[in-house]
């Protein structure tokens, strides 16, 4: 005897739906996630007094964000080839703290991430629940 079940057709081409457009909107949730972090990593502080330097704003004009991998293996990224960035926001790695009156980025990293994290995986909620 054949198995009928209500609804089955339906569900499939929902799931599959969901299948086709989670990579894309993950992707631009995660962008969205990351802009708070990109925002706070392109502030430049307030001018030191009575300096005589002058900033290019090639440090804040050359970042950009990003989004690599897919799925599970996703990766969101905030980026400046700018080569002095590791002495004025510091070095993760080598925990350089970098230069006085810029927030560091592992300040930066520690504030906001969390953040980010709550968002993206409120939006992965959102799609799962059809909502």
């Amino acid at each position: 005897m054949p198995l009928d079940v209500i609804g089955l057709s339906e569900t499939v081409a929902a799931l599959e739906a969901l299948r086709d457009a989670l990579p894309g909107v993950l992707a631009a949730e995660m962008e969205a996630a990351i802009s708070p972090l990109f925002a706070a990593i392109t502030t430049y502080p307030a001018p030191l007094p009575h300096s005589r330097y002058r900033r290019t704003g090639y440090y804040g004009a050359s970042a950009s964000t990003g989004v690599e991998g897919y799925g599970l293996e996703a990766t969101g990224y905030v980026t400046t080839p700018a080569p002095y960035a590791v002495f004025v926001r510091g070095d993760l790695v080598t925990g350089y703290p970098g230069r006085d009156g810029w927030e560091s980025l592992q300040s930066i990293v520690d504030r906001l991430l969390p953040g980010a994290i709550d968002r993206l995986q409120s939006s992965v909620d959102r799609l799962t629940e059809g909502g």
